[in-house]
């Protein structure tokens, strides 16, 4: 079962990191960024902003690219734990999947010995 991945906000959540992305980029570096990225070549420099250029670049790039943005986002920069999660989250939505209820999940970690996996030194456990 797949639920429809939402292209609007995994174009936000691109948007957003390129927001941050041309800070740490040059005017000439932008077309090897982009090609990187999977997105299309920038506009040229003449009266445009870093983010412009990146920000029409994204808006260039079809729905189908999307997906592909992403991945290579995730794999090539480095990204705080909380930007990365909602841009997966995003991402895998899209994706076949089998929902386990959280009865289920609470049920087989009552059963798993998680203590060699789980850094929590002061917790009992089983929870």
């Amino acid at each position: 079962m797949a639920d429809q991945m939402d292209v609007a906000r995994l174009r936000s959540l691109i948007d957003d990191f390129l927001r941050d992305a041309y800070q740490q980029h040059g005017h000439q570096d932008l077309p090897a960024l982009c090609g990187q990225l999977h997105l299309p070549e920038p506009p040229p420099q003449e009266g445009h902003s870093k983010h412009q250029r990146l920000k029409a670049s994204l808006q260039a790039c079809p729905d189908g690219g999307l997906e592909a943005v992403a991945e290579a986002v995730l794999d090539s920069q480095p990204l705080a734990g909380r930007e990365r999660n909602r841009l997966e989250d995003v991402l895998w939505l899209g994706r076949p999947h089998v929902r386990i209820p959280g009865r289920a999940r609470r049920e087989l970690a009552r059963e798993f010995d998680l203590s060699d996996h789980l850094n929590y030194p002061t917790a009992s456990w089983p929870c």
